[in-house]
């Protein structure tokens, strides 16, 4: 008589339900079953907690959280004033208050507008307070003014006699071929034999005289005024 044996395979399990924006409660009957099967359910990736550091107000005690800001520890708000800063522009004593202008008009003018002359352009040629002296906070300092058209060579301390009577414009195209020159180098002194050859070159056509015995017409002389153009240009 044939007899059946146990089969040593166990039943199919039945696959664990998926649930939709909840989480799945565990239930006296399915507590058993749980150890076989879990219930998968999607949900947001873990998240992590992150320290919350402390910012610290002038308006508020010192220690108290006003607010959380990742990566920093101690952040001290200061106060500057709820204002921006307000520039003030004063001629002859008044202020000059800004007027409202018509921008479509502005466009208009500067759509017409030619490139302005640089040698028309004020410079600074003298100050009410010598250079180096420390003023007070709020001192009124007078700058004197005046276009390089009308700035004569012979303004230059030492400047050469034979270029006192010429204007900036007139000694520009010599700063200009010598430009490499007089940024590197401040004085006469420390000019190569080639480098004086040079700037001595840019005035053989208009007949200046160099003569080193002779005060006034100097090579330092001419270097001075060279550079003392170069301001103005």
């Amino acid at each position: 008589m044939a007899t059946r044996k146990p089969s040593s395979q166990q039943p199919p399990r039945r696959p664990a339900k998926r649930t939709t924006g909840t989480t799945a409660k565990p239930s006296p009957s399915s507590a058993s079953a749980s150890s076989e099967a879990a219930v998968e359910s999607p949900s947001a990736p873990a998240l992590t907690a992150s320290p919350t550091r402390e910012a610290t107000s002038s308006k508020s005690p010192t220690g108290q959280i006003t607010a959380g800001v990742p990566g920093y520890t101690n952040v001290q708000v200061i106060e500057v004033g709820e204002l921006p800063a307000v520039n003030m522009i004063v001629r002859e004593g008044q202020e000059v208050r800004s007027p409202a202008l018509n921008l479509a008009r502005v466009d208009a003018y500067i759509d017409r507008a030619q490139p302005i002359n640089k040698y028309e352009l004020p410079r600074v040629i003298g100050q009410s307070v010598k250079s180096g002296i420390r003023v007070a906070k709020g001192s009124v300092v007078d700058l004197t003014l005046a276009p390089p058209n009308d700035v004569t060579l012979g303004l230059i301390k030492d400047a050469h006699l034979d270029l006192e009577a010429w204007k900036v414009p007139q000694i520009a195209f010599a700063v200009q071929q010598n430009q490499t020159i007089l940024d590197r180098k401040p004085t006469a002194a420390e000019l190569t034999p080639q480098e004086r050859e040079q700037v001595i070159g840019s005035f053989v056509q208009y007949g200046i005289t160099i003569d080193d015995e002779q005060p006034g017409l100097t090579f330092d002389n001419l270097y001075q005024v060279l550079q003392g153009a170069r301001a103005f240009t």
